[in-house]
């Protein structure tokens, strides 16, 4: 009788996975009415119609199978033919079992594995149970070991001459280093499973169970999970022996220590048997004893090559070819709908973006046009290239942000600007090509001579990068002015159109010679594994082997060692064999991006599953001929896919060729280099009206006016710092240290009614971006026609100026400006409006006219002129304080009166208020609503508040809280004195507080955010994921106002493109009083470049 309790530790040996593959399955569906769709992971549409039904095709099914196959091994030694025949023998065979268990469930598989619990004491009646009911989370198949490949009675027991030959066993034999020989035996089955499982596992137990003992005796148990959480594992451990031969705190000697641990094996060996974690290091062993010493393991995360998800295959291929469906459909169909207003199903989340960016257009003083857009490359190329789907790929399939942003980037960089064309009312101006732009200065000037020439009507110069958008490298920055020789005047719209070269093909082009190779070397591997070869005793040996169809180790080292370009490469870690091409193609980057798919459950999911597949099939170590086959297969319909796809894009094959010298190669496809030409373009327009007059916030800068008028930061800093000279005392004004050191200083702006607290701000806070007019540049900063005025005569003053703009408005041609005095000039000036308002005027020496004059004069009194003006003295203005930027030409000459009685009347009228005082400074100013008015309200009103120009909120401030600013409303300003308005220089109050403009600096766009459906691949007829986009919008600019800290933070040769803006927030600015002066802007669009 034999000892069946022996059998576990001597005679049942091992049973491991040796590969499992994942396959999907097939059924017939039958036709059914094709429903129109939208994928915009393609960005092109596909149109379906009620009347259109498709044939009747192959659909993947909802089971796949699970092919695995097992391995058992056994030590070949002298006694090894005896423990063969004893697993053999009809005495114990019936009793000696393989359970494969496949385990759907997460739960289901750790309670099942756990050594403790409640569970733990059924665990071995559920491992030795077959489970075959339906609906189960465990299914199980049951095998003796006579049902391995190769072991029989017959086969072993053969006499001992035949035995010692090889192979006469019928199994495999593996020599290891030191010489022990192993031989294998195999086990095939397989298993159907739901293809969307999240979980999915197999255990394999080796048990013994007989009448003469008590329990059922189980050998080492093995699992292995293949997908987890919904995902393919592709990843394992590889244990090795650590070198540490000895364990701390052993009760037993060192030198036995050292001796058992050795019997595991050596340091750096493989370890293939069980593992248990103790104190957070994996040792040998299936459990921990702190009696008998067992080695620490170390391991090596490695490609799961033993696994393989073929399913994976299909997605590919399927993806390609939903690829090519989609680009027919949109050839046959797309452009003939693209414009239609039929209500076709899907077409809600189609929603193509802009790519290029409003042109803001200005003009100067010259009347020259100065114009600037951005380009977005990447929305340009996504929405019209052949390939659009790479860019929604990289950004599903590339999760580190700067790798993406490289890739982007290479891609961005192959499209070329092919052509720049810029037409004016729909006449081209200039066309730039790829090489119009000058490297030196990034200039491309006009065919013609960019010099004024009378006798050439419109002279144009265009730049590239002549500014930049910090936040993003995709888009492309140009200017262009048009010179305006002949002073036109009027509407103008300018059109840009832009091509490029499209660098999608280049893209997909570039892997295909690595698909070629790849299907190149594993067709030689397969010729060459098969060629039959008689060894020394005249046996007919193939490559392959008879039973596993691996390929036998000495034809791979055999290949690992041919001279010169290697088709077989060991891996980094030193432990697998690969088809080097394979390699290459599966860690191809532009590869993986084009045949990703956001269908795919979730990000990276398909770059794994595409990677891992091929490292898998081109794993020569676990590769069998028929996986190697699939591999050849594969490459060949991704080449032929990829070549159809390139072709319908209008390339045909020029030639067949085969590679030279080699009789297994494949057939090559060339493209015309035409394709690598295709172009794509877009276009956008602007309009903007040419006025003779008008303000120039910016006219006293000095600047560059080659392109775009460019001024350099320390100009603005320095303008800045001109127009706070008027709003700070004298003692600041006048010293340039001290006016630098205001800017840091604290002032407390009304926010309510006097009693309540304020908001404390800097100086600076509003310093850069508020710009007024300043009194000594104005003839620099305002335009009006020579009707109304001629600015260059030495007689114009900002009085001149100001009553002036009031003609114009009011079409009063009419030029006084060459008269002998300032008071004669603004006299004449005021007698022509008050003419035009009451059809009257005073004349030269009379205090009174009679009629309507005394009317006015009523009127006037009526609204309180005279009591608002009894502490002013007209003769006042010869004893002005200084305004920082003196003003000039403004004297007692103009105090007379007859003017000051005019203006007071004037400035009555202009005011949309009842009272000479800036309603800024009442008391009861309250710019914030009042206690109980709704949060969101107020913090609208504070937002507004914080933004005003710094012109308006020295005229709000608590007395006490002014820091280095004048107090204007308890001294006296000349033009404010004690908070009132004095009307014989409401110009001055005009031009420094109420005239103003703000100035704001590009940031970037706004992003728009766009949720769709993507398309069941799978199953065309339902519903597929969810899927949110975020892109930048090319119509939503963000404006941010100018500040101090972007101003010094702008490096050398930085450039920000700028917009100056009318501040008209009716808190602070008198309407009415704007109204009656208000001219358009010019120059209201430059740059600023850092120093």
């Amino acid at each position: 009788m034999i000892s069946i309790s022996s059998i576990k530790g001597n005679i049942i040996p091992n049973v491991y996975t040796k590969n499992i593959a994942l396959n999907s399955t097939y059924v017939q569906k039958a036709a059914a009415p094709s429903p129109g769709f939208y994928d915009k992971s393609y960005g092109n549409v596909g149109l379906g119609f009620s009347s259109d039904t498709t044939d009747p095709k192959t659909t993947i099914s909802d089971i796949a199978m699970a092919n695995l196959t097992l391995s058992v091994k056994f030590l070949k030694n002298k006694n090894y033919k005896n423990d063969l025949l004893l697993l053999l023998d009809d005495e114990i065979s019936n009793y000696i079992k393989i359970y494969v268990h496949q385990i759907t469930s997460k739960v289901a598989y750790q309670t099942l594995l756990q050594e403790e619990g409640e569970y733990a004491s059924a665990k071995k009646i559920i491992l030795t149970t077959e489970h075959n009911e339906g609906g189960k989370d465990i299914k199980t198949k049951m095998y003796s070991y006579s049902d391995l490949v190769g072991l029989n009675a017959k086969n072993v027991s053969k006499q001992e001459e035949d035995i010692e030959k090889e192979n006469a066993h019928g199994l495999i034999e593996q020599i290891l280093d030191d010489g022990t020989t192993l031989l294998e035996g195999i086990l095939e089955t397989d298993f159907a499973f739901n293809k969307d499982i999240p979980f999915l596992a197999y255990v394999l137990v080796p048990a013994v169970s007989h009448p003469d003992i008590d329990e059922t005796i189980l050998g080492n148990i093995t699992a292995d999970i293949l997908i987890l959480d919904g995902q393919f594992q592709n990843q394992g451990l590889i244990f090795k022996i650590a070198p540490t031969l000895s364990l701390p705190g052993s009760e037993a000697g060192e030198s036995n220590i050292t001796t058992e641990l050795l019997n595991f094996g050596n340091p750096g060996d493989i370890w293939a048997g069980p593992v248990h974690e103790h104190n957070g290091r994996y040792m040998a062993g299936a459990t921990h004893n702190p009696d008998v010493p067992h080695p620490l393991l170390d391991y090596d995360i490695v490609p799961a090559t033993k696994f393989v998800d073929n399913r994976t295959q299909e997605k590919i291929e399927k993806n390609i070819v939903n690829v090519t469906k989609v680009f027919e459909k949109a050839n046959s169909l797309t452009t003939k709908y693209k414009n239609s207003s039929l209500n076709l199903a899907d077409f809600s989340s189609y929603k193509k973006m802009p790519f290029i960016s409003d042109i803001w257009l200005t003009h100067d003083s010259n009347l020259d046009v100065q114009g600037a857009f951005i380009i977005n490359k990447r929305i340009l190329i996504k929405e019209n290239s052949a390939f659009p789907f790479l860019f929604n790929n990289i950004e599903d399939m590339i999760m580190e942000p700067s790798k993406k942003k490289i890739i982007v980037k290479n891609l961005l960089d192959k499209a070329e600007l092919m052509r720049l064309k810029i037409f004016e009312n729909g006449k081209m101006m200039d066309t730039i090509s790829l090489n119009g732009f000058s490297t030196l200065d990034n200039l491309a000037y006009a065919p013609r001579d960019s010099r004024r020439n009378k006798n050439i009507k419109t002279q144009m110069i265009t730049s590239k990068d002549n500014f930049k958008i910090k936040t993003t490298e995709e888009l492309e920055e140009y200017s262009f002015r048009v010179y305006n020789h002949n002073n036109r005047i009027g509407d103008f719209t300018y059109k840009v159109e832009v091509d490029y070269k499209d660098p999608t093909i280049e893209f997909v082009k570039s892997f295909l010679p690595l698909i070629n190779k790849a299907s190149i070397s594993v067709s030689e591997i397969i010729t060459r594994a098969q060629m039959q070869k008689e060894d020394i005793a005249k046996n007919v040996k193939s490559g392959f082997d008879l039973y596993t169809k691996r390929i036998n180790p000495d034809i791979i080292e055999l290949f690992k060692n041919e001279e010169g370009e290697k088709l077989v490469v060991m891996d980094p870690g030193g432990i697998f064999n690969f088809i080097k091409p394979v390699l290459d193609l599966a860690a191809n980057t532009n590869f993986k991006i084009f045949f990703h798919s956001p269908s795919w459950s979730r990000l990276g999911e398909s770059e794994a599953d595409l990677s891992n597949y091929l490292y898998d099939l081109a794993c020569l170590d676990t590769a069998v001929l028929d996986s190697l086959m699939v591999l050849q297969k594969f490459l060949n319909n991704l080449a032929t896919k990829v070549y159809d796809v390139l072709n319908s894009f209008g390339a045909k094959p020029i030639k067949i060729s085969s590679k030279a010298g080699s009789e297994y190669a494949v057939k090559q496809s060339s493209l015309e280099a035409t394709l690598s030409n295709k172009v794509i373009n877009g276009s956008s327009a602007g309009s903007l009206h040419i006025f003779e007059y008008g303000y120039d916030f910016t006219g006293f800068i000095s600047k560059n006016t080659t392109i775009m008028n460019t001024i350099k930061s320390d100009s603005y800093n320095a303008a800045c710092l001109a127009m706070l000279q008027q709003l700070v005392t004298e003692e600041e004004s006048n010293n340039a240290e001290l006016l630098q050191g205001a800017l840091n200083k604290q002032i407390m702006i009304k926010l309510k009614p006097d009693g309540w607290s304020g908001h404390v701000v800097k100086v600076s806070s509003n310093a850069f971006s508020g710009f007024n007019i300043p009194v000594t540049a104005i003839k620099s900063c305002v335009s009006l026609p020579k009707t109304v005025l001629d600015i260059d005569s030495k007689v114009v003053t900002i009085e001149n100026i100001f009553t002036s703009i009031i003609k114009f408005n009011n079409e009063l041609f009419v030029n006084n400006s060459n008269r002998p005095t300032v008071k004669n000039s603004v006299r004449k000036d005021l007698d022509s409006i008050f003419n035009n308002f009451f059809g009257a005027r005073m004349s030269d020496g009379e205090q009174k006219s009679l009629g309507v004059l005394d009317k006015i004069l009523v009127s006037g009194t009526k609204a309180g002129v005279a009591s608002d003006l009894d502490d002013f003295d007209p003769g006042q203005s010869a004893n002005k304080p200084s305004l920082g930027i003196s003003p000039k030409g403004s004297g007692s000459e103009l105090a007379n009166p007859n003017n000051f009685l005019l203006l007071s009347l004037l400035t009555k009228m202009l005011l949309g208020q009842t009272d000479l005082k800036p309603k800024m400074s009442l008391p009861d100013f309250a710019p914030l609503l009042s206690e109980g008015e709704e949060l969101k309200q107020m913090q609208v009103a504070a937002q507004e508040i914080f933004k005003a120009p710094l012109q308006v909120k020295c005229l709000s401030i608590y007395d006490n809280e002014i820091g280095p600013l004048k107090d204007f409303l308890n001294t006296n300003q000349f033009y404010i004195r004690d908070g009132i308005i004095n009307p014989l220089f409401l110009c001055y109050y005009w031009f420094i507080h109420q005239n103003l403009a703000v100035v704001h600096y590009l940031d970037g766009f706004e992003e728009t955010t766009d949720s769709f459906e993507i398309r069941n691949e799978d199953n065309p007829y339902t519903s597929g994921k969810t899927k949110t986009v975020k892109e930048i919008n090319m119509k939503s600019p963000k404006w941010n106002m100018m500040s101090l800290d972007v101003l010094s933070k702008l490096k050398s040769g930085e450039k920000l493109l700028c917009k100056i803006v009318k501040y008209e927030n009716s808190m602070y600015i008198d309407n009415k009083l704007a109204r009656a002066l208000n001219l358009p802007l010019r120059n209201n669009y430059f740059i600023v470049e850092g120093n």
